[in-house]
């Protein structure tokens, strides 16, 4: 059985991050249950982000005594027990789509991370 595909988003603002995953919204990803509903001048479609998401990105960076303004640490860090649960809240957030669209900057920060959720599931 082919594997579930996840596409992440994780280019810093204002480089066109947006853009591009309309583009693969328009074209069957799916943003999950929870879409941010966000929209301003500089992005006035929206962010095609995930608050749940978000809200899980900026977990990580705490635990790393970093938040969104400010990193503290060169190497980010995070546990099994981060990874299980991302997986977990993917799961709520997409049920069974086959095409996943996952953007947040904050994930340029934890590619590793990513890595590791997806070994042997995505």
């Amino acid at each position: 059985m082919d594997k579930r595909k996840i596409v992440f988003i994780i280019g810093m603002h204002r480089c066109g991050t947006s853009l591009l995953a309309s583009c693969l919204k328009d074209n069957g990803f799916s943003i999950g249950k929870t879409i941010n509903k966000d929209k301003n001048w500089q992005n006035p479609q929206g962010y095609f982000e995930n608050d749940k998401l978000t809200e899980f990105h900026d977990e990580l960076l705490r635990y790393n005594n970093s938040d969104w303004l400010n990193i503290n640490t060169s190497k980010m860090l995070y546990t099994s027990n981060h990874v299980d649960r991302y997986r977990k809240l993917i799961y709520s957030e997409f049920g069974n789509e086959e095409l996943i669209l996952i953007k947040g900057p904050r994930l340029t920060f934890f590619v590793n991370f990513l890595k590791d959720v997806c070994n042997g599931y995505y």
